[in-house]
């Protein structure tokens, strides 16, 4: 959460995951959506080449439910040497205790628990990561065009999967758009487009020791997805958000060669840090503010309950109601209750969660 230098960023990405498990009602949230603006300049021609502009096409299910089927393999695969551990589920048993207890430190500053947590939580992080990358018009453009994105309170590697996942799916979408193409004569036939366009350099940030954690997906991107660092690297910075904020550039007192973060990522973060210290979350706002290129997008995601509601003045707020209002940010897309529920019958060595959140997704404008 890195409320404080002795806090995880990852603590409320797992207490929101419990809170957001809980069953619907038989009300639907309602799902809302801004129709995303023009991309910037350059983007529209890599999204166009990639067949990536627009929303997703209609989803055939047994085909997601296979793609799903991999994804949750791949990552269970990942932390195979985790799982086979003698006290795997010992220490997995600790891990929900200390959640109970909310006793975060006791979980994301234990170099023998974060792994374990990983292997467990990741593969349904995963699952509605990927949903949400590519059933957003405009986020499918920016994994379609590769760049810089950068995650903040991310070690755990949810997000490294969902970006693997999603740019298999993608390359797997525009061959069959190709071959589709070609035999009904709709177009010449040609090879599918380069997916992503240029490299993702993801960028991890987190508190918590999770080098063995990110070593054991870097080495995954190959042998389970098929992706070489052309497509996706990632590499890990253990910081404090606050105190060693991550450099997102081109800006004053950052290294000049530092390339600009075309995305960045906060999920389930910021409403647990405003929560337990409103003077960080000022900081990092204020640092994204500062730093963060103009064009570039924010995604703000988090748990819709009421774990989500922060007391202002005798009032319930969650992060989104005062980010909404920053005259710098340009909102792109908005879910103010959503549930992502993964495809029936998935087979996984743990119980795998649906995800219930709501999600801000803002360009920088430009000063």
């Amino acid at each position: 959460m890195a409320a404080s230098h002795s806090a995880s960023p990852s603590a409320p990405a797992s207490a929101a995951a419990s809170a957001s498990a809980v069953k619907p009602t038989k009300h639907r949230a309602k799902k809302t959506r801004a129709p995303p603006p023009p991309p910037p300049a350059g983007m529209a021609a890599e999204g166009a080449a990639a067949g990536t502009l627009g929303g997703r096409a209609a989803v055939d299910p047994r085909r997601e439910r296979v793609q799903c089927q991999r994804l949750v393999s791949a990552v269970c695969a990942t932390f195979a040497s985790v799982r086979a551990e003698p006290d795997y589920a010992a220490r997995l048993a600790q891990i929900k205790t200390h959640f109970y207890d909310r006793a975060f430190d006791r979980i994301f500053l234990d170099p023998a628990l974060v792994p374990v947590y990983a292997a467990s939580y990741s593969p349904a992080r995963a699952l509605g990561y990927r949903d949400l990358l590519l059933d957003s018009p405009v986020l499918r453009v920016i994994v379609a065009a590769g760049g810089r994105v950068c995650a903040l309170g991310a070690g755990s590697g949810g997000e490294v999967m969902a970006f693997a996942g999603a740019l298999t799916t993608l390359r797997e979408d525009a061959a069959v758009a190709a071959v589709t193409a070609t035999a009904e004569a709709v177009s010449p036939a040609s090879p599918a487009p380069s997916i992503p366009a240029t490299p993702i350099d993801l960028v991890l940030q987190d508190f918590g020791p999770y080098q063995s954690a990110v070593a054991l997906m870097q080495a995954a991107l190959p042998s389970q997805f098929g992706l070489t660092p052309t497509a996706l690297q990632v590499q890990f910075i253990q910081s404090d958000l606050v105190a060693d904020p991550l450099p997102l550039g081109p800006a004053a007192g950052t290294d000049p060669a530092t390339p600009p973060c075309r995305l960045l990522i906060t999920a389930f973060v910021l409403n647990e840090l405003l929560a337990l210290q409103k003077a960080h979350f000022h900081r990092v706002v204020r640092h994204v503010l500062t730093q963060l290129p103009a064009d570039a997008h924010w995604l703000v995601v988090d748990a819709a309950s009421s774990f989500s509601d922060v007391a202002i003045a005798g009032r319930a707020y969650r992060v989104h109601h005062l980010l909404d209002h920053i005259p710098q940010l340009d909102c792109v897309e908005a879910r103010d209750s959503h549930w992502y529920r993964f495809p029936k019958g998935l087979q996984s060595p743990d119980p795998l969660q649906n995800m219930r959140y709501w999600m801000r997704l803002y360009r920088r404008k430009a000063a």
